[in-house]
């Protein structure tokens, strides 16, 4: 389970950094909510806060999202295998 450090939303996007217990380790979920692009990127412990204030500098290069985003889908799932938010991932509850 993930607990949640922060969240803002600016400019139409929604940026939330995660802490998972399991793991000790740090994730970053943006979606976007005009166009419903979402991405997840781990984040260095050491780099919480600028990842949570800069977002897209820690965006994956060479992936994009897929699917329609939903932020009930982007909150219960986080990534898929692959480190792209992935709506046929999607699970129940948050």
């Amino acid at each position: 389970m993930s607990q949640e450090l922060a969240e803002r939303t600016d400019g139409g996007t929604l940026v939330r950094l995660l802490w998972s217990q399991e793991q000790d380790a740090v994730r970053l979920e943006v979606y976007d909510l005009h166009t419903g692009e979402a991405f997840t990127a781990p984040v260095p412990k050491a780099e919480a806060m600028q990842a949570f204030d800069h977002p897209h500098a820690y965006r994956p290069r060479a992936r994009r999202s897929r699917g329609v985003a939903t932020r009930r889908g982007l909150a219960a799932v986080g990534a898929g295998a692959d480190g792209v938010w992935d709506a046929r991932h999607e699970v129940g509850g948050a």
